[in-house]
């Protein structure tokens, strides 16, 4: 896009039904999972064409990825994962390889915790989490520096009947 005209377009890819779009971060990575393996792949793309691509290994199906972002600064898509029989989240950054750099358990949060988006909320260049207790509406941050919670916040209570959206189109 070139503001609100299409500068480019065209066919990337054929890729097959069960690989699924994850997450995008606006520096040109792709995530993508296959529905039936469990498999995670990210591409890098300039423009239409693929620069470099690279599997990242299979989840279990209780694994869920819960979001993206760059959780430690380096310009590099990383996935926020939760664990979805006991609520333990997880962050993978990712390196400029494209391979799992770390790994880091970061907490456990059960219901009706929800992890409504990731962004950088205090404007230290990494990505944290915003969380919605969806019986109450209070909302919460978790400061992330890292694969490391750094802090947290409690934001504000909200109607549950009101939903959180992204501001940006990223």
């Amino acid at each position: 896009m070139n503001g609100l005209s299409v500068a480019q377009s065209g066919l990337v890819a054929n890729v097959p039904t069960n690989w699924k779009i994850k997450g995008t971060d606006g520096q040109g990575h792709i995530l993508w999972q296959d529905s039936t393996s469990g498999t995670v792949a990210i591409w890098t793309m300039n423009g239409l064409t693929v620069a470099q691509s690279a599997s990242l290994g299979a989840v279990s199906s209780n694994w869920v990825i819960q979001g993206t972002g760059d959780f430690n600064g380096d310009g590099i898509i990383d996935i926020l994962w939760q664990d979805t029989n006991t609520g333990t989240v997880a962050i993978w950054l990712i390196n400029a390889n494209l391979q799992v750099a770390q790994t880091g358990t970061i907490g456990a949060v059960g219901s009706p915790w929800q992890i409504a988006l990731t962004g950088d909320y205090n404007g230290d260049g990494n990505s944290d989490i915003l969380w919605r207790n969806t019986t109450t509406g209070d909302v919460a941050v978790w400061f992330i520096n890292g694969v490391t919670v750094s802090s947290t916040a409690t934001v504000a209570n909200v109607p549950t009947t009101w939903t959180i959206q992204s501001a940006n189109a990223e």
